[in-house]
């Protein structure tokens, strides 16, 4: 049983961020304006890779 729980926007793409959270000398993705939705997104299936999820299958 899967849900979307929230967006995310990915702004950049970069080796050995400082971050603490960063994986050393790999790629790691710069995250932006992180929303968590009020109400979970119910019964959706995961996928590899990116997706849009269609908001009229609700």
């Amino acid at each position: 049983k899967g849900a979307i729980i929230g967006s995310v926007v990915i702004a950049d793409c970069v080796q050995n961020h400082p971050s603490v959270w960063a994986e050393k000398g790999c790629w790691n993705w710069i995250l932006k304006d992180a929303i968590l939705f009020d109400k979970p997104i119910l019964n959706v299936k995961g996928k590899l890779s990116f997706w849009e999820y269609d908001l009229q299958q609700l």
